[in-house]
């Protein structure tokens, strides 16, 4: 859990499927109405010998289009006119009203080519989801796998003292013995290589498990600064698993089931099938 909250990549990888997610929202706003509209107003005045002749223009226009995933588009367009022509004499007002529908009959024509975009952004969301999720599977491994490795280097540091000090006291006895007789100083050069070969042991051994401490740390990368001059207390120890394990079938089923790699390539074929619904749809005429 240190792990996964404290881990940059992880944060990173949680923003891919927010990102999906707007291309999922920008492939469904084609279906959104669109409204518009527009205004304008004109004014003038002509000079005369007697009366100035003043005229004044006001129109606007309002309209509302959609495209449906059936391959309907659907607009609606109000218009107004309003014309004055000094204002004491005439007024000429109009409104109009159109109606324009219009229907693909080859070419785009369909919810299954219309919609096959926004299909296809779902599941590269859903696909992502996945992603995210053998992330941090695989990341939980990592830091699993760096535990017990850093256990076990433990173990084998105690493995390699003790091995050190039993050198050491055959060392002291084969320099006993030597000193009463009962074997030749050649023998001593035998005992000293031994002591020293531990010794290296030892020293490779100690610098192993500095090395998985250290891997382990940044995995979990705690907060604050030196953190690589933490010193790790190890609660866990290794146990046997309970009881026989369970039949090899469950265990695929599951993984069928489960696994995001699996998912994800499921996910790529229904992509692929909706990307040649798309390419077939181009070549129908218009």
């Amino acid at each position: 859990l240190l792990g996964l909250e404290n881990n940059p990549e992880l944060l990173v990888q949680r923003l891919r499927p927010a990102m999906s997610q707007t291309s999922e929202d920008q492939e469904r706003a084609q279906f959104d109405p669109k409204l518009s509209a527009s205004f304008f107003y004109d004014k003038n005045v002509s000079p005369g010998m007697q009366n100035k002749s003043k005229s004044e223009r006001l129109s606007g226009d309002l309209s509302i289009d959609t495209f449906l995933p059936t391959g309907t588009s659907i607009g609606i367009t109000q218009v107004n006119n309003s014309n004055v022509l000094d204002s004491r004499l005439m007024t000429d007002n109009s409104t109009r009203l159109g109606l324009n529908v219009t229907q693909s009959l080859l070419q785009g024509a369909g919810t299954r080519v219309n919609l096959a975009s926004l299909r296809q952004a779902r599941l590269n969301t859903l696909s992502s989801e996945y992603e995210l999720r053998a992330y941090a599977e695989s990341f939980t491994a990592a830091v699993e796998k760096a535990y017990w490795n850093y256990y076990v280097s433990r173990l084998k540091v105690q493995i390699f003292i003790d091995s050190l000090d039993l050198a050491q006291k055959q060392l002291m006895e084969t320099e006993e013995r030597i000193d009463i007789g009962k074997l030749s100083a050649s023998e001593l050069a035998a005992a000293q290589a031994e002591l020293a070969l531990r010794r290296g042991e030892l020293i490779n051994a100690r610098s192993s498990e500095e090395t998985y401490r250290l891997r382990l740390l940044r995995l979990l990368n705690p907060p604050g600064g030196d953190f690589w001059n933490l010193d790790l207390q190890l609660l866990d120890v290794p146990t046997p698993p309970p009881g026989p394990l369970e039949d090899v079938e469950g265990f695929v089923d599951g993984a069928l089931e489960k696994r995001p790699d699996y998912r994800q390539a499921e996910l790529a074929v229904q992509r692929g099938d909706l990307e040649l619904v798309k390419t077939r749809n181009g070549l129908l005429p218009k």
